[in-house]
Parts: structure tokens; sequence; C-alpha cells
């Protein structure tokens, strides 16, 4: 019996056996040894990868929107109900429409709407194990460096001219500290008030670079993928010019950045990262104050005006390059 009629196995088990016949895969387990791996517990991700392993295939559960999933990738397994229900996304028959397949093998075209009401979504993609045995594993990263760099592009004029703007504020920042230092250097000491006009300095250069990029590059992917490299630099950067009190802002860009490579969310999905945008742009604010006071900083304005102006600027790219790492794999899927 077919486990996609064999009542006893529950509908992942069912769903998976059908993709596999539509890769034209030989049978997988028989049915006692696919009752026990759909009986291990586990969270849904590892239930996946256990029944597509079951059945000659690697599963790699990701967040995505309806409309997004690419065909090449066909057939997929949607999540619905709450991940309590599967359905096999077969072929798009038309814009608004969509050939599925239930677990127990049954077919309807069924419109995009009415999918999208019960979606919760999050999809499986299945690729056959014996073209896959050089990719990446199943880590959230999902290949996102040839994605990025397919992203990115040799002919994209929108990452170029970001690279460009990116340097000119690096190049910009050096000088002004640069300068700074030699202002400095006519005094004996730095005074109280030369320290607060270096974290205003500070800040509004990073507020002004912040707008400025926000101006040129709205909702660019190949920009924001260039902003992400940029950031990789610049926070190391921060750090050598400041001192140790860059470093809490380091460990929050770190953070952000695990996020990004951890993530499992492809396309145009709205990432939590969003949402939080301006609140960690705040807290970075919070952590670099209280490195000054407390660092010892406050007889360094130059590594005042570094902390505040490169490193949150920093911290700013790296949270807007949440899309392209997401295109990125969306693109290394495909």
């Amino acid at each position: 019996m077919s486990a996609f009629r064999d009542p006893s196995l529950p509908a992942s088990t069912r769903a998976v056996q059908l993709v596999s016949q539509h890769h034209g895969l030989p049978e997988g387990e028989d049915v006692s040894i696919l009752l026990a791996a759909s009986a291990a517990t586990g969270s849904l991700r590892k239930v996946w990868k256990r029944e597509a392993k079951a059945h000659h295939l690697r599963a790699r559960r990701r967040t995505i929107r309806l409309e997004e999933i690419p065909e090449a990738q066909f057939p997929v397994i949607l999540e619905i109900d709450g991940a309590t229900n599967f359905v096999v996304l077969l072929e798009r028959e038309s814009e608004s429409e969509y050939r599925i397949q239930f677990p127990d093998s049954r077919e309807a075209i069924v419109s995009k709407d009415r999918i999208a009401e019960v979606y919760d979504g999050t999809c499986v993609f299945f690729t056959p194990l014996k073209k896959t045995d050089s990719s990446s594993d199943d880590s959230g990263s999902g290949g996102s460096g040839g994605g990025l760099k397919r992203l990115l592009g040799p002919k994209s004029s929108s990452a170029k001219l970001s690279l460009f703007f990116n340097a000119g504020l690096i190049a910009a920042a050096g000088i002004m500290m640069v300068g700074q230092q030699e202002f400095l250097s006519r005094f004996e000491s730095s005074s109280l008030l030369m320290v607060a006009l270096s974290v205003v300095a500070g800040v509004m250069f990073s507020l002004g670079a912040i707008l400025l990029r926000r101006e040129f590059f709205r909702a660019n992917g190949a920009a924001d993928g260039v902003d992400l490299l940029c950031a990789a630099a610049i926070l190391p950067l921060t750090v050598l010019l400041a001192g140790p009190v860059a470093i809490p802002l380091l460990v929050v860009g770190l953070v952000v950045a695990a996020y990004l490579f951890l993530s499992r969310r492809l396309g145009s999905v709205d990432s939590r990262l969003s949402s939080l945008r301006r609140p960690l742009l705040f807290s970075a604010l919070l952590f670099a104050m209280l490195g000054v006071i407390f660092g010892g900083a406050t007889q360094d304005p130059v590594g005042i005006v570094g902390v505040f102006g490169l490193g949150i600027y920093a911290l700013y790219l790296l949270m807007r390059a949440d899309r392209a790492c997401q295109e990125s794999r969306l693109i290394a899927i495909s």
C-alpha cells in the first residue's frame, strides 16, 4: 500500500511521499519505519528532515510569501491551519490559481486568495538527495553566499554606487576624526564641553549618513547587499579607532549578523528585525553612551566620534540588509 493511502500515517508523511513520487524517486521506507519516524518527537523542522530522508529527499523549511515561491522548486509542501495540515503545491495554473494535492492524493485547482487564507507563511522545499550531496546543509544561511553574489551582480549600478557612497562616508569620517585630533592637540586636556561636542558631531554624522542612504537607495536589494559587506568592515574599523569603548556596539552588531544568517525567511517577507530597527538603534546609542561614561573614553573625543558616527551607521547598515539576505537565500534556492 502506498504511504499516502495508509490512514495510519500522519498527513505530513503522506505529503512527503507524494513529493517523492513527483520527483520520480523509488519507494521510501516501509510503513513500520515511517511510523517510527513520524512518531519521533522534535520540532516540525526536524520532523520534515527525518521524513524527507526516509524518502530520499532533503528538506528545507522556510518562511516565504505564496506568490514568491519559485515555480522551479515545485512541488513544495505548504503548512496550513497553524501547521496542523499540509498540502502539496504542484504548479501555477494562472496568475490567480494553483493546482494543489491533498495528503490523500486528491488534486484540485484552488484560487490564490483561498490558499492565502489558510497558508501559514511557511513552506518546505524538497530536493532529491542525489542532487544535493555537494550543496549546503539545512542551515539558516540557505546558501546565502552564492545567492548574495548573484544578487549583487557585476552589472548592478546600484551596488557600485552604494559601494562608493559608503567608501566616501568612511573617508569623510576619517578626515573629520583626524581634523578633530589636530584641533585637540592644541589643548592640554579635553574638556567636558569638547566631549559633548564630540557626541553631537558623531550622532549628527550617523543621522546624516542614514538619511542620505534612505534617500538615494530606496528598497534596492543590490545596494543593501553592498551595505552588508560594508558594515562587516566598518564595525571592526570602529573598534580599531575607538578602542574598547566600541565593543558593546560590536556585540550588538554580532547579534544582528547572527539573526541575518540564521533566519529562514525568504523573499520580501517582513522580518522581525524590521520592526525592531528603531529600538535596536536607540539601544545601541545607550550602549555607546554607557561605554563613554564607564569606559574611560571621556578623554578621547576622537574615539567618541568614531563610536557615535561610524558605529551607529554600521549597525543601521546591518539592520537594513535583512531584505538582501532573504532575497539572496531565495535566489540560492531557485
